[in-house]
């Protein structure tokens, strides 16, 4: 809580959530959270620092689950209480020194899985891709060597070229779709050679010498989620690696539609929803029903809550 007092001005008190950020066991910085507000307290070392949660008590943790915010891993543990998780926040940055200490957690704790639970929006893909190519094993070492705000290059150094070629056939099926339905949406067929459009929403690849590929990705959450997902199943990697996406724009909002609907359940019984669980009527709707119902009638019977379960992509 602090008071901010400018000429001419009432004071204004803010208040905020403070995280401390970790680093090598030592508090360096803090990841402030507020109404409207986040941001990092001055002279906070988060190039290299993680927020932390504790380790599970009585057993050890079974996965360490990595997300952009200290709100959002909350938000995910409570959305899946049962599992044994050590869990982390990058506050919204993800750089070669955070993902190094995400290492250095995982072969110090003896934890046998990482989970990427970065948000779902182009710059969650991309951490996801950052993150693959930090942890890749020395069998195909992977590095992003260039990030454009249109691109992202990843190279590849792979003298078994098993999981590479693996890799470039999934890759290959993305394009065939991404065209195809390229094709679809404008009532002709189309060619990268014919359309730029279509060139630039696909995934290019090259061979650079005996063992080096690289991988030309558009920076559209589209291709980083399909390379993404190919590389976790092709490649090998110093652990084992998830990778999980919320069904909104992150586990905050999955979190509050969740809630949302324990209410709508408690005042008017099952709502209707998708297969993922979430409801298909808007929540300005669900609170519009909520509001209608009677004070004072009889409530509906309650029926059980189901439990969302995580989706792995």
């Amino acid at each position: 809580r602090h008071t901010v007092q400018r000429a001419g001005l009432p004071p204004k008190t803010y208040v905020n959530t403070a995280f401390p950020a970790y680093y090598e066991g030592r508090v360096v910085g803090l990841e402030l959270k507020g109404a409207g507000f986040k941001g990092q307290a001055p002279e906070s070392q988060f190039s290299r620092s993680l927020w932390l949660s504790r380790l599970p008590e009585g057993r050890p943790a079974a996965v360490l689950v990595v997300s952009e915010s200290a709100l959002d891993t909350l938000s995910y543990a409570q959305l899946h209480p049962q599992e044994s998780a050590l869990y982390a926040s990058t506050a919204g940055t993800l750089t070669q020194n955070k993902i190094f200490e995400l290492k250095r957690l995982l072969r110090e704790e003896q934890i046998a899985a990482i989970r990427a639970a970065f948000d779902n929006d182009t710059q969650g893909h991309h951490f996801d891709t950052r993150l693959l190519a930090g942890l890749a094993s020395d069998q195909n070492p992977m590095k992003v060597v260039r990030e454009h705000e249109h691109q992202l290059t990843v190279e590849i150094v792979a003298p078994q070229p098993a999981g590479v070629q693996a890799l470039s056939r999934r890759l290959q099926a993305y394009n065939e779709q991404t065209s195809q339905q390229f094709s679809q949406a404008n009532g002709a067929p189309g060619t990268p050679a014919t359309s730029p459009t279509l060139r630039d929403e696909l995934i290019h690849s090259q061979k650079l010498g005996a063992h080096t590929y690289q991988f030309h990705l558009p920076m559209s959450l589209g291709a980083l989620h399909a390379f993404n997902q190919a590389a976790s199943q092709t490649l090998a990697f110093e652990h084992r690696v998830e990778l999980v996406k919320s069904q909104g724009k992150d586990w905050n909002q999955d979190l509050k539609q969740d809630q949302l609907q324990q209410v709508v359940r408690r005042e008017l019984g099952d709502v209707d929803e998708n297969q993922h669980g979430f409801s298909r009527t808007t929540p300005e709707t669900l609170l519009h029903k909520v509001a209608e119902q009677p004070h004072g009638s009889e409530q509906p019977k309650q029926s059980n809550r189901q439990t969302m379960g995580k989706r792995i992509i």
